[in-house]
């Protein structure tokens, strides 16, 4: 036999072998995309699931406090319960969103809320408390949930910011205006 074909022989063997070893590693790399494919469609039903629970406190949130929708139907009472289940769905399940979800979401409760006014002490309403006194349901015990500190512009752009953010979360991207 010579050199010749030695070589020929050599290479009529390594190519079918290659082909075997390019396929596995094809497989494996395929699998691995698969996996994470189905973990991040799973992770984004987590956070769809979670919206749901979230969305509606939030806008209750937001909309007592620049007066609009339903908010003469809300005491003071009721948005400071609605801030704790909320802080609760998302604390809990922080792991699920992004630091740009989560800082932005803080910066939402920090333009709605003043918090840590003092030891055993609920967080505050950032609003006047004059603007709700006339309501039916009122109760001047209510003016403790009050701070009397609105900046209604930080509010309505942290708001937006925040819908953009869990949009983004759900990997809707938003064109800019």
């Amino acid at each position: 036999m010579t050199k010749f074909e030695i070589w020929k022989l050599a290479i009529s063997a390594l190519i079918p072998l290659s082909v075997v070893f390019l396929g596995c590693l094809v497989g494996r790399y395929s699998k691995r995309y698969d996996e994470r494919v189905r973990l991040h469609g799973k992770i984004i039903e987590k956070r769809v699931e979670l919206f749901e629970e979230i969305s509606q406190p939030l806008n209750v949130i937001y909309t007592y406090i620049i007066r609009v929708g339903s908010w003469k139907e809300h005491t003071p009472y009721d948005i400071i319960q609605e801030k704790r289940e909320v802080d609760g769905l998302m604390y809990s399940n922080r792991p699920y969103w992004t630091e740009v979800l989560f800082s932005t979401y803080e910066s939402f409760m920090n333009a709605s809320f003043e918090t840590h006014t003092g030891h055993a002490s609920d967080a505050k309403i950032k609003s006047d408390y004059n603007k709700y006194k006339d309501l039916p349901n009122w109760s001047d015990s209510y003016i403790e949930a009050f701070s009397g500190k609105v900046d209604k512009k930080q509010l309505n752009k942290t708001n937006e910011k925040l819908m953009q953010v869990f949009a983004q979360e759900f990997g809707f991207v938003q064109k800019k205006a």
